[in-house]
């Protein structure tokens, strides 16, 4: 009978213990690239990028942790050596997704030419640009078969934010700049210059905005939920939403 006790008493839960814990995933993203990711003056991570992210994951039962870790090689190089587990929005390219795992889109983001009202280039198609000056931000990547003929077909100027490239332009240093459509119009905003600067109207190109996985993070386990998640809040027009409220941001 007292072996029988003590069986019983093995099996029975004990009163206090605590639940399994949840599993946090820590998310960086890029400080300067509204309406997607930016820092506010508290040091804190906002963005559109990791409201959509925050809330995916605890539709699937994950925690998500916003790290503010600086530039956007220093993101990456985070995401490498397994210091944080999401980037909250890239581009994919083909070198990227050999590295690491891309999440289902969160938005299509159009990439548009900015030019001085003035001097608005004609834009057609690409061969229309050869030999300009763009200025674009550093760690920008639109897809291969742009990059590609960026790279070997025009003078690149690199930046560490959309409003210092748009400044860069009003200036009459480079011939154009390029930038998602919302970041470009929100930074001409920011940077005092609307009217002057303006998007041309044909897209350069339209990506994939997605989260970014490590291989190895247990968040990266979770990411077919998190992909029916997201699709989810895109169905519920709850993506719109929230990129709407990102771009009345005047910072």
């Amino acid at each position: 009978m007292r072996w029988w006790i003590w069986l019983l008493a093995g099996l029975m839960p004990v009163s206090g213990a605590s639940a399994a814990p949840t599993v946090v995933c820590r998310g960086a993203g890029h400080d300067r690239w509204l309406p997607y990711s930016y820092e506010l003056p508290d040091r804190t991570m906002a963005g559109a990028a990791h409201d959509i992210l925050e809330q995916a994951l605890a539709m699937v039962g994950l925690r998500y942790e916003r790290r503010l870790v600086g530039p956007w090689k220093r993101v990456i190089a985070s995401l490498e050596t397994g210091a944080i587990d999401i980037v909250a929005g890239a581009f994919p390219t083909a070198a990227r997704e050999e590295r690491f795992l891309f999440s289902t889109p969160l938005s299509e983001v159009p990439i548009h030419i900015f030019a001085r009202t003035d001097r608005q280039p004609t834009f057609e198609r690409w061969e229309d640009l050869r030999g300009k000056r763009m200025v674009t931000s550093l760690g920008n990547s639109f897809g291969d078969a742009w990059d590609r003929f960026a790279r070997e077909n025009l003078e690149i100027v690199w930046t560490s934010s959309v409003v210092e490239g748009v400044r860069m332009l009003r200036a009459g240093r480079v011939d154009f700049a390029v930038s998602p459509l919302d970041a470009g119009r929100l930074a001409v905003r920011a940077a005092g210059l609307e009217g002057l600067l303006v998007p041309l109207p044909r897209p350069l190109t339209v990506v994939s905005l997605s989260a970014v996985f490590a291989p190895g993070s247990p968040c990266a386990d979770r990411l077919p939920d998190i992909n029916r998640a997201v699709e989810r809040l895109r169905a519920d027009g709850e993506i719109e939403r929230i990129l709407d409220r990102h771009r009345e941001i005047r910072s």
